[in-house]
């Protein structure tokens, strides 16, 4: 299946229109809202987006919250796209030919084409986010919010009192948790920091095991509408498995080196040289050990940044870690010296990551 055979109309509206309006249209496509700025290209209005909103949409311009999101030219390679998916949480990107939008496709129809064409191998315990990360149901959203900062994360495997999954929260849920009386959304007095998780998670949770294969969890993620699986090893959540694992899954066969994702506007003017950086790293560790590929993700929290890196190894897995900072260079250079440490802690002591428990981010 080619991806561009079902792609879809694109809904496109000017940055310059009420946000409420592009909330509306939004709900309706159940994709992105393609946004232009009089005959050029903007952006994408989509969840994500929403989870920037910090005034009322009904006062607001589409332009404040559009996210700068890459076109995919219309005829790429699947594993194009893959790389374009991978960059960021889109759930959909708009299609470009002569310069002009003319569909969208969907996160969901790329990894369709994936199992059409047989190209997800191995199993989902080579490209889980592990160890698992849970908040139980009592706690706040508040906590919530914190405990997702800290590990770097957009979404919490919700348990209750005795371990069992009671649901998954993300950011956007947590995004439309407001009372029932208001409409989604609504920007008022009124504080989302108190209620429980349980108030905003949803409840709709799909498991799949860690021995299971990558196009088993695909089928599963396309069935059941979702962006995420729950990996269990028996009754214990041990990870998740995203739709970014399969796209990262996919980038991997073509042995590049170094993965950039997230970096923002201000970002991409670095990225040349976080790349070089990033690869002059990996030359230097390849010469002591097998390495595949390093992938690295960027968040900002304000003036804060933060980076998540996985190094794929062939003799220990993939190796994680974490660092964040009000400076990116160093914040970036922190996190590729806790991956020397952690290699060479395993080169001492095969055993070391397993009492380490290093977080790999979502």
């Amino acid at each position: 299946m080619n991806p561009f055979e079902k792609m879809l109309p694109p809904v496109i509206m000017s940055a310059d229109e009420q946000l409420s309006k592009g909330i509306s249209e939004l709900e309706k496509s159940k994709t992105c809202v393609v946004v232009v700025r009089g005959s050029d290209y903007y952006g994408i209005l989509d969840d994500r987006s929403i989870e920037k909103m910090r005034s009322d949409p009904m006062t607001t311009k589409i332009s404040a919250v559009a996210e700068t999101a890459p076109l995919i030219p219309n005829g790429a390679s699947l594993l194009d796209i893959c790389k374009l998916f991978f960059a960021g949480p889109y759930k959909s990107l708009p299609v470009q030919d002569g310069g002009k939008v003319i569909g969208v496709i969907t996160r969901t129809q790329v990894i369709e084409s994936l199992l059409s064409m047989g190209l997800l191998d191995g199993k989902v315990s080579e490209f889980m986010n592990a160890p698992a990360v849970t908040i139980v149901e009592t706690a706040t959203l508040a906590q919530a919010r914190a405990k997702m900062r800290e590990m770097n994360v957009r979404r919490l495997i919700v348990c209750n009192e005795k371990g069992g999954i009671s649901g998954l929260v993300s950011t956007y849920d947590m995004k439309k948790a407001v009372p029932k009386q208001k409409a989604p959304f609504v920007h008022d007095k009124y504080s989302t920091d108190n209620p429980p998780v349980a108030s905003a998670m949803s409840e709709e949770v799909l498991i799949i095991k860690p021995e299971s294969s990558l196009s088993e969890a695909a089928k599963k993620m396309v069935e059941g509408g979702v962006a995420s699986l729950v990996v269990m090893d028996g009754q214990k959540p041990v990870g998740l498995l995203s739709a970014r694992d399969l796209f990262e899954s996919i980038m991997f066969k073509e042995k590049a080196p170094v993965y950039i994702s997230g970096l923002d506007n201000e970002g991409r003017q670095f990225a040349e040289e976080i790349t070089s950086e990033c690869e002059k790293e990996v030359e230097r560790l390849g010469k002591s050990f097998d390495l595949e590929y390093l992938a690295l993700h960027f968040k900002r929290y304000g003036r804060k940044h933060s980076i998540h890196a996985r190094l794929k190894t062939n003799q220990f897995g993939i190796i994680s870690a974490s660092n964040h900072g009000f400076d990116m260079q160093g914040a970036l250079h922190g996190v590729l010296a806790e991956l020397r440490t952690i290699l060479m802690d395993q080169k001492i002591d095969p055993m070391h990551e397993k009492r380490r428990k290093p977080f790999r981010g979502l």
